[in-house]
């Protein structure tokens, strides 16, 4: 758990000519301690139990300001829980850092002149409002100096596509977005044509700006915002995702030569496919001190939900976890899988493109693999991942239990992984009766 405290550093070198010493935020977090200088300074005999004594010029103010920052640095690890979870000390201070310099508190309610939202407004209807664009792009900016690369660019993807499409000027606000505006463009968007997997993502990445702007802003829910009366539609499937097992197996043992990339990429699927359909991200960031025991266990949160996993170690796993972990310490935080070298980790946007590329060379691989083994089929870690769920579902087990192994946030996720295991089972019960 991340914690913050104000203290005084007394040390040698960081005490100033008139004899004073600087007051700071000091924020612990996974085993690491770093410091935020608030600019405050102060002799020894002028600080006791975190607080200035009345041998402080103006000691009563200067207190209150600085308790108004450390309930801030609270209220951030209250508030961001789930996120800094995934975060190192670094981040977290810096983040406190840009919360602190921006003057907000009260979870960040204060308007932020610098990225031009001065305060929120109120409509000829008394709605209160902000501007879409504007808010939109300090929330991307915001999530990029968290590293949340994957949800600025679905922001920024879902604003520019709304940008290109609307005859609004920058200023349309949120009260402007009404069911008719989401219905329009909707249609616009199926009218190009355009995939529904794109026009939905682009209505989802909307949504979700939306939300966050009512959350932050303490916007009314009953506004009368369009997402509230618009329902933003399901993709339908469009080709069957996963593989029998007989296929998967063929794919597992078909020999290829040892050290080759595809052979390293074989490997990486097996162990992905055994540990619950493990995704692609989190197989590449797990570490040697996430597993548990002799090679018994892997625990790890998983990026995307923030969900703690727990899964045994089953089948092959066991040696390969080995075999790649030759040379490493256990309980360190190195890396499992040569997928991504330590040096580039918290690089920011290198290491982000850097991910894509091996990403992508890890399904162009699989693809090898199944052309080896005559499997006519276009397999990605997706793929893997679906197979993983519809074999489970093959096996009788149950979806809640289904929906579990997989980390979903709702069964309803979970079926959708299903659909073609059940769409096979209704075609079986047509022809079974087929005259």
């Amino acid at each position: 758990m991340a914690t913050v405290k104000l203290v005084l550093d007394k040390k040698k070198s960081n005490q100033r000519k008139d004899g004073s010493f600087p007051i700071k935020l000091k924020v612990e977090h996974d085993g690491s301690h770093l410091p935020i200088n608030l600019k405050v300074y102060a002799h020894l005999e002028a600080w006791n139990n975190g607080k200035l004594t009345s041998k402080y010029k103006e000691y009563k103010k200067t207190n209150l300001d600085l308790q108004n920052k450390l309930m801030l640095a609270s209220n951030i690890i209250n508030d961001y829980e789930t996120e800094i979870k995934t975060w190192n000390c670094k981040q977290l201070r810096d983040f406190i850092v840009l919360e602190i310099d921006k003057k907000r508190t009260d979870k960040r309610n204060v308007k932020n002149e610098k990225q031009g939202i001065k305060e929120t407004f109120t409509t000829a209807k008394g709605n209160k409002t902000i501007k879409l664009f504007t808010y939109g792009k300090e929330l991307i900016e915001h999530c990029e100096r968290l590293k949340l690369y994957g949800r600025a660019k679905s922001y920024k993807q879902a604003l520019s596509a709304f940008e290109n499409y609307t005859n609004y000027d920058k200023e349309i606000t949120f009260a402007q977005i009404t069911s008719r505006v989401l219905e329009e463009w909707k249609t616009n968007m199926m009218n190009k044509p355009m995939k529904d997997t794109s026009y939905n993502a682009y209505l989802r990445g909307l949504r979700a700006i939306i939300n966050q702007g009512i959350k932050e802003y303490k916007l009314p829910k009953d506004g009368n915002y369009g997402f509230q009366y618009f329902k933003v539609g399901t993709p339908q499937e469009t080709t069957k995702r996963a593989l029998n097992l007989d296929l998967i197996k063929k794919m597992f043992t078909v020999e290829l030569e040892k050290e080759s990339s595809i052979w390293h990429t074989q490997q990486q699927a097996i162990c992905m496919f055994n540990t619950n359909g493990i995704n692609f991200k989190d197989l590449a960031y797990l570490r040697m001190n996430q597993i548990v025991g002799d090679f018994e266990r892997i625990k790890y949160n998983r990026a995307k939900t923030h969900k703690d996993f727990d899964i045994v170690i089953a089948g092959k796993s066991k040696e390969i976890l080995k075999y790649y972990s030759t040379n490493k310490k256990m309980n360190s935080d190195e890396l499992i899988f040569p997928i991504l070298p330590k040096e580039i980790v918290g690089k920011g946007k290198k290491e982000v493109t850097l991910y894509e590329s091996r990403r992508k060379v890890f399904n162009k691989n699989l693809k090898k693999i199944a052309e080896i083994c005559e499997i006519d089929k276009n397999i990605t870690s997706y793929v893997l991942r679906h197979s993983f769920a519809t074999g489970l579902k093959h096996s009788g087990v149950d979806e809640n239990i289904i929906s579990e192994q997989m980390g979903h946030d709702s069964v309803e996720a979970t079926r959708v992984y299903l659909d073609s295991f059940e769409k096979d089972k209704k075609d079986g019960v047509t022809k079974s009766i087929a005259i």
